[in-house]
């Protein structure tokens, strides 16, 4: 350990360890070491390789303090300079940095110096970077003449937010080989004050302007552009030039001589600027994209496109009711088209799209925010149209209709995104053998027919996510989609009277379900059940996706030995069993978000053998010794990654120590870790120390259990004898004493005597004789021996189940000594009665109670009046059975 003193009042510690160097601002990081959220939307995406490490460095006030004491082998920096904080730099600094690659500076600097006699030889790649911006919105920092000039590998520069003003106009010349330069944001509105600082760059390949404030693009000033040598193009390397302006108001004549070739042009016209852009010197545009609010006609779009050779045009603002054959015949070159026209506001139901059959060379066209309900594409053709791969309608349409797209026969990729597709006619696809994706999601489809699809025999990936399905998907809808490998079903929601939302896969996909590689279905907040026939065995390692309140998932997953990523979002299952995984062999990434609380047996994981990641999101188990193996399995299995999240709008990862579990009271959550070792840990040492001293302690353990357990050892007694009675008796009745024990809260006594009594007791014959708490326990006994006593000399036990009787601990306690009876005698002796609905999560907090549930018939009061007689012939009949 050293410590270094860099100035009077500021101490810098560093150590350096083998796991790397502690820095008070930096953190550094190996090339092969993830960065994190550290700095993540500037450092991580630059290189690092070799021996050499990335400094990331945070809230920096003076770089040559704050930086000063990092290891010279640094290949990358990056810089966060604390925010309103301005300072000067030299770049001479870093020439300490002898391997200096990269070097990102995200901050407003108030000068750089240049490196002066230092050198920096391997520095290729610098950002500067003010995405804050200062009071006046800009950085004015002040950059010398020379300040790059001896930066002889420098090959990549990005400046964001510094004002070009405050720079020397020949700032950037003289760096022997810059090729990749970006100016954004220059904070200036004289066209001039950008071209008289790049114009002496002749070795830029790569050239891309982002300058919003320009309005006017006039000829430079500069006097290198003084003579008519300089109306010659400098650029000669130039491969990529992208310009972007706002609004611009005047385009001057030869403004643009000096470049000739434009590969990218972005920025708001008006028509008649538009016109004026062959004006400007350029030849030639890749790419055109106009904003703005103005109303352009298609044909003056298509003068342009034709004297620019344009090949892609982005149109936020075109006329698309002037859109017609004769419109675009000089648009013929163009390749790929987006217009977001004015349909919106003007409706076009005239609009004719034959159109697109002057459009030869057209592979892509997009159109959107467009009034038009029946689109007739294909009505207009009389022959097809075999240049269109690619169509996106954003345009309100309704209603597909049979054989709509049949004219597009290499079409390959189709968009109907947000319109209002409500119904879609068997065949409307037909004719499309080689579209390969179909995205119809956010529509109002409510139905899947056996032959919506029919004819999309190419087609690899469908999404239907966000359509309200609310009818049933019919059998062999998707069996002829042969190509078919992934398919997102969303919002499947059959209609309320169906509880749970049914899907046969086998019969919806037939055998190409063992070909697909993704399949996301959602039933949003429904109970789901899925089912695959054991007959389909995947072919392709499948990405399963499900949403909803699944049930039965070991028979969804039968078969599915080639999936290799599972996801499960807001499902109930109650316990995590081999059956589950058992055909998991394949399976990598686990997603678990269940709702409810759940045990996790040990056959769980047993199949998972190529398991990498185990994420649960609201991890909730019982606190159970059988869950306690789960500790030393996460901690000791090194294979696999368990990930537990919390369950808010922003997850967070907590640790195994910190996970907690509920008790059988349903209230308690105490820590799972602390709870299994004090629980569930057997010690060898306290297991010889208590077999050698059981003689010792056996007395004094007597002692103890009869001054604690007295009260309980007389009904322990009885449920003994019970047993007993019950394995030598043959004939049980006669020794019976009620026909049956009514176990219910205090608090629902009146529904007991006003409508259990007269309707059981004085019904007959027979009569029955009930046994309830209030008026039949002897008094002055105690309460678990009354009870215990009578739950015993009667055929059988009544639970009147409620939510008063959920919260009583004396009710609780009935419902134990009747479950524990019944699994000794193996007889149909209890018998459940439901006063009132029970929400199912309410319910499953009370293990015995919810487990009854699920194996036995069980009786609910009906709340209409008209049925209360069968439900007391029901009942009566029952207990009065021998």
């Amino acid at each position: 350990m050293r410590a270094m003193f860099s100035h009077p009042a500021i101490l810098f510690l560093w150590i350096q360890s083998t796991s790397g160097w502690m820095h008070p601002k930096c953190q550094i990081y190996d090339s092969g070491e993830d960065l994190g959220d550290f700095l993540k939307w500037t450092c991580n995406y630059l290189p690092r390789h070799g021996e050499h490490c990335t400094a990331a460095c945070e809230d920096v006030t003076a770089i040559e303090e704050d930086l000063l004491g990092l290891p010279p082998n640094i290949n990358t920096i990056c810089i966060s300079m604390k925010h309103g904080e301005n300072r000067s730099m030299s770049l001479g600094f870093f020439s300490q940095f002898q391997d200096l690659e990269y070097l990102y500076i995200e901050g407003c600097l108030t000068q750089i110096l240049p490196t002066g006699n230092s050198h920096l030889p391997n520095l290729q790649h610098m950002y500067l970077i003010d995405k804050w911006g200062t009071g006046s919105g800009c950085c004015d920092c002040h950059i010398g003449p020379h300040t790059f000039r001896n930066i002889v590998k420098l090959c990549d520069l990005t400046i964001q937010g510094y004002r070009l003003t405050a720079m020397a106009p020949d700032v950037f010349h003289g760096i022997p080989q810059l090729q990749r330069f970006i100016i954004s944001e220059p904070c200036v509105e004289d066209w001039s004050e950008v071209l008289c600082r790049i114009m002496n760059i002749k070795s830029l390949i790569e050239l891309k302007i982002k300058a919003p404030e320009i309005q006017s693009l006039n000829q430079s000033n500069c006097s290198i552009l003084n003579t008519k040598e300089s109306m010659k193009p400098v650029f000669n390397n130039l491969a990529l030039s992208d310009f972007s302006f706002g609004e611009i108001t005047h385009i001057e004549e030869g403004a643009l001589a000096w470049l000739q070739n434009l590969t990218r042009l972005t920025g708001a016209f008006s028509q008649e600027v538009h016109l004026r852009l062959p004006l400007s010197g350029i030849q030639q545009i890749q790419y055109f994209s106009c904003s703005g609010s103005n109303d352009i006609d298609f044909e003056c779009i298509c003068d342009v496109v034709f004297l620019l050779s344009i090949k892609e045009i982005y149109l936020a603002n075109a006329n698309i009711r002037s859109l017609s054959m004769s419109s675009v015949e000089l648009c013929t070159g163009l390749e790929y088209m987006y217009s977001n026209g004015l349909g919106s506001v003007h409706p076009s139901p005239h609009l004719k799209w034959n159109f697109i059959s002057s459009l030869k060379n057209l592979n892509q066209l997009n159109i959107v925010f467009l009034r038009d309900k029946n689109p007739e594409i294909c009505s207009f053709q009389k022959q097809p149209i075999t240049w269109l791969t690619k169509l996106t309608f954003l345009i309100n349409i309704q209603t597909l209709f049979a054989k709509q797209f049949s004219c597009l026969v290499t079409l390959q990729y189709l968009d109907l995104t947000q319109n209002l597709i409500s119904n879609i006619e068997d065949f409307a696809f037909l004719g499309l053998t080689n579209l390969e994706s179909l995205d119809i999601t956010s529509n109002k489809i409510t139905q899947i027919n056996a032959n919506t699809f029919f004819g999309l025999h190419s087609l690899t990936w469908l999404d239907l996510r966000n359509n309200p399905l609310i009818h049933n998907i019919e059998a062999m809808s998707f069996t002829h989609l042969t190509s078919l490998r992934q398919v997102f079903l969303g919002q499947v929601n059959n209609p309320l009277t169906e509880p749970v939302i049914k899907l046969n896969l086998t019969l919806i996909f037939g055998a190409i379900l063992s070909q697909l590689t993704h399949l996301y279905i959602s039933s949003a907040m429904r109970p789901m059940q899925l089912v695959i026939g054991s007959s389909i065995t995947s072919k392709q390692n499948l990405s399963l996706q499900l949403k909803g309140h699944t049930r039965s998932a070991d028979i969804i997953f039968h078969n599915l030995t080639k999936l290799e990523v599972l996801e499960m979002y807001h499902c109930r299952i109650f316990s995590l069993e081999g059956s589950l995984t058992k055909d998991f062999k394949s399976l990598k990434t686990l997603y678990l978000h269940i709702e409810n609380i759940y045990n996790v047996f040990y056959s769980f994981t047993e199949p998972l053998s190529s398991l990498k990641y185990l994420i649960l999101p609201q991890f909730q188990i019982f606190c159970s010794c059988d869950n306690a193996w789960l500790i030393t399995w996460a901690k000791g299995y090194s294979q696999v990654e368990v990930i537990m999240l919390t369950p808010y709008t922003h997850p967070v990862m907590y640790a195994l120590e910190d996970l907690i579990c509920l008790l059988d009271n349903g209230i308690d959550t105490p820590n799972f870790v602390r709870y299994t070792e004090a629980n569930c840990t057997t010690e060898v040492g306290f297991v010889l120390f208590a077999a050698t001293g059981l003689g010792v302690l056996f007395f004094k353990l007597v002692v103890l259990v009869h001054n604690l357990a007295g009260p309980y050892l007389l009904p322990l007694y009885h449920i003994t004898l019970g047993w007993l009675s019950e394995a030598m008796r043959s004939n049980t009745r006669g020794r019976y004493h009620y026909d049956a024990f009514v176990s219910y809260s205090g608090k629902d006594e009146r529904w007991v005597v006003e409508e259990l009594l007269p309707n059981l007791e004085q019904r007959g014959p027979p009569f029955l004789r009930l046994c309830l708490h209030s008026r039949d326990f002897q008094l002055g006994k105690d309460i678990v021996e009354n009870i215990t006593d009578s739950l015993y000399r009667s055929r059988h036990t009544v639970c009147l189940v409620s939510r008063h009787y959920l919260r009583s601990n004396w009710c609780s306690l009935e419902m134990k000594l009747a479950t524990s009876r019944l699994q000794v005698e193996q007889r149909d002796i209890l018998l459940l009665v439901f006063l009132e609905k029970i929400p199912p999560r309410q319910l499953s907090a009370h293990h015995r109670l919810a487990r009854l549930v699920k194996t036995r018939t069980y009786l609910d009061w009906p709340q209409d009046p008209h049925q209360h007689q069968a439900f007391w012939d029901r009942l009566w009949a029952k207990l009065s059975a021998a």
